[in-house]
């Protein structure tokens, strides 16, 4: 997990309020998380099932809001 007040930081000296910002790697949303924190929409992407869930659990405990969780489709194998 990287430190969110140096996300913070980057994210005010690079984008202004409401700007969308892209995490293609989410991992545990400290991108997500420095954001919010700083008036920024992310938009992140996570593959790992097990660590979107956890950092959807976080996030959902933190807003007391819930989340749209979208899974990953996978071609058929037929």
């Amino acid at each position: 997990m990287k430190p969110t007040a140096m996300l913070q930081d980057a994210l005010i000296d690079l984008t202004t309020r409401g700007e969308i910002v892209l995490d293609p790697f989410l991992g545990s949303g400290s991108t997500l998380i420095a954001a919010e924190n700083t008036g920024r929409v992310c938009c992140g992407i996570e593959l790992d099932p097990s660590t979107s869930m956890s950092l959807s659990d976080a996030m959902r405990r933190k807003r007391a809001l819930p989340l749209f969780s979208p899974t990953l489709a996978r071609p058929s194998k037929s």
